[in-house]
């Protein structure tokens, strides 16, 4: 089973124009690479030897400071390019990129691209204007952590006396409201493909099987909400090298230890990825202010904290801005001179 190639090719900004046969041909040239959560997928200073088409995933560009320090200076979501600029003006790479999370990607060589080019050289002026409009945005709003709105969410149940399910449904139900938005927890993968499929390891034969299939979901929608087991399984090892952000969602009266996945997930990957995490605590209701949010936070690294309560539309509300970068901040000052 293989990733829609062409059609891929076919919605890129700066490959639209080629007709069919053209990207066809190109086809058999062009690679499906798969990228592990903190992987790299080029070093500053390599030989651009390629370019790259995210199908799947999210990479993160990152640049050093005169004084040697590394930052992150971008983020590249499905259907971008990466790696274009030094490929056009045949020059090392100017920045490392690594991945997110799970992450499948075009690779174009040179070669390939020249090719396609020469037959095409409207493509060339394209890729320049997609360059471009790149420095002018990153000029204008440089990059932050809250700027990349997620794709995929997974969610985590903290204990069993969550009612994850309603809180999932609550969630679909807002993001829906924004664009196309899919559910999925272990029963309905293995209802969709397979008994078991939920369970498969990802060294197994068949696991490039589901993959294919999550990516086509992804790319068919703009969000995919993943909801984890109650424990570390398979499955819930999956649904994090899914996320772009994890929800860890937990009952503000319970106990504040960390549970079994997190602990799993600070020894994983995923805690040296950069995956945004945020911390939500459900409340019966909000009759009074939130007490002990401490306590939940000292043994946790957390990017933001909700407290909120599933009766609440508004709560909902104010989560999705949060999670689609529509969330503003008031700042008031006083005093004298």
């Amino acid at each position: 089973m293989r990733f829609p190639v062409v059609s891929l090719l076919a919605k890129t900004g700066h490959l639209k124009a080629p007709k069919e046969t053209m990207l066809l041909a190109m086809e058999t040239d062009v690679q499906q690479v798969h990228l592990s959560g903190g992987e790299t997928l080029f070093r500053k200073g390599e030989i651009a030897d390629s370019l790259y088409i995210v199908m799947s995933g999210r990479l993160r560009v990152f640049s050093r400071t005169p004084a040697g320090k590394e930052v992150v200076a971008g983020e590249i979501g499905r259907g971008d390019t990466v790696g274009e600029m030094a490929v056009l003006a045949n020059q090392p790479r100017s920045a490392t990129v690594r991945a997110v999370r799970d992450t499948e990607v075009l690779r174009i060589t040179k070669t390939t691209f020249d090719d396609l080019a020469t037959r095409h050289p409207p493509i060339i002026l394209n890729m320049m204007r997609t360059v471009i409009d790149r420095l002018e945005q990153s000029r204008q709003q440089p990059y932050s952590s809250g700027s990349f709105v997620p794709t995929t969410i997974t969610v985590v149940p903290l204990s069993p006396r969550v009612p994850i399910r309603d809180f999932v449904d609550r969630l679909e139900s807002a993001l829906s409201g924004i664009a196309s938005t899919l559910y999925l927890n272990r029963d309905l993968l293995d209802k969709a493909l397979w008994k078991g499929a939920a369970e498969t390891p990802r060294d197994h034969s068949n696991n490039s099987e589901i993959v294919n299939w999550l990516n086509e979901r992804e790319a068919a929608n703009r969000f995919l909400i993943y909801e984890t087991d109650l424990q570390w399984s398979a499955w819930t090892n999956r649904c994090l090298r899914q996320a772009d952000c994890v929800l860890l969602v937990g009952m503000a009266d319970d106990p504040p230890e960390l549970c079994e996945i997190e602990v799993e997930m600070q020894r994983e990957w995923i805690s040296q990825t950069g995956v945004r995490k945020e911390l939500v605590l459900l409340h019966a209701d909000k009759k009074s202010l939130p007490q002990g949010t401490n306590r939940w936070l000292r043994n946790r690294q957390v990017n933001m904290h909700h407290h909120m309560s599933l009766r609440s539309r508004d709560d909902f509300d104010r989560l999705l801005r949060f999670l689609t970068g529509q969330a503003i901040g008031l700042v008031l000052g006083g005093g004298g001179a």
